[in-house]
């Protein structure tokens, strides 16, 4: 849009190189919460790390500058020392050390600009900052909308911008009251029982770990802003929390509606994008969902069924089974 509001929060990849974020973290998700669902556990305790993470980055960020420009102070000064033939053995040892701490706060800095870019095509360890940077730059040039045109009329203001966005989608998206034809399973393939068993039986902690890793972890958050590498990377604090939300899934709680929501993304399907037609909408769902949704696809190609597709925790049957 045309101007830009406060941004959302999203967990940064950099925080994990940063000593001291893991007890943040788990100092937070072990208080306990009044729920007995596993799903509002997690979604309570998402909410209160937001809060705790973005007081403690604030700091964080703060002190890594604070850091490097010290750093680089020092080291200047023992390089000057250095050029007069006058730095001992031990202020050697030390410059040492110095540029050791500059290299993992350049570390940090590359890592935070990479996760902006969307370059993740592109490991970081190679210096790359000043590429993911103006990657980063081009992204948010390209992603502004600052004019939009509806009915043969163009909208500049931010408000109605939105609202014209807010509208469509509403409307497409909106359930179409009407009669549905109704549904005939006469010759349909019947799945096989051992098929059956498979998609019927209840989630065990290795399947859904295997679900949970093999999500790809970089990817953009949902509206919870945590991206699948959170959950992987505290695996084992929120692992009981997972799998009881996974339980009550296969249960068919309402419960996991809690961490249903979604993030609705315009991307331009072409240069000079001006129309509403014209962006093509994706959605970023919470990783919670993709966990249920990977859990589920797995399941689908061990039943070996004949066609599938995955869909937001959802199996969709393309064709007759």
């Amino acid at each position: 849009m045309g101007q830009e509001g406060r941004p959302p929060f999203r967990f940064e990849t950099w925080w994990l190189q940063v000593e001291g974020f893991r007890e943040v973290v788990t100092n937070s998700w072990r208080v306990p919460t009044p729920y007995v669902s596993g799903a509002k556990r997690i979604a309570c305790k998402l909410r209160r790390l937001k809060v705790a993470l973005k007081i403690w980055s604030r700091m964080a960020k703060s002190q890594r500058s604070k850091d490097k420009n010290a750093i680089s102070s020092e080291i200047a000064a023992l390089d000057a020392l250095d050029e007069c033939g006058l730095l001992e053995e031990e202020d050697r040892v030390k410059r040492t050390g110095l540029k050791l701490s500059m290299l993992k706060i350049l570390s940090m800095e590359e890592e935070e600009w990479r996760i902006r870019s969307r370059a993740l095509w592109l490991k970081e360890g190679d210096n790359n900052t000043r590429f993911f940077h103006k990657l980063a730059n081009q992204r948010r040039r390209t992603n502004r909308i600052v004019a939009i045109k509806s009915r043969g009329v163009q909208l500049v203001e931010q408000q109605d911008i939105q609202q014209c966005f807010v509208t469509h989608f509403s409307s497409a998206y909106k359930a179409r009251r009407g009669r549905r034809p109704p549904w005939e399973d006469e010759g349909l393939r019947r799945v096989p029982i051992g098929d059956a068993a498979i998609l019927e039986s209840p989630f065990t902690e290795a399947e859904i770990r295997r679900a949970v890793f093999s999500t790809e972890g970089d990817k953009a958050p949902g509206p919870d802003g945590f991206s699948s590498r959170f959950f992987q990377e505290f695996w084992d604090i929120v692992k009981d929390d997972i799998v009881s939300m996974f339980s009550e899934f296969y249960e068919g709680s309402q419960g996991v509606g809690c961490l249903n929501a979604t993030f609705l993304a315009l991307i331009p399907k072409k240069v000079g994008a001006e129309e509403i037609s014209d962006f093509r909408p994706i959605s970023l769902i919470n990783a919670c969902f993709k966990f249920l949704s990977k859990a589920l696809g797995g399941r689908c190609k061990m039943a070996s069924l004949q066609s599938r597709n995955v869909f937001r925790g959802s199996i969709i049957l393309e064709r007759r089974v």
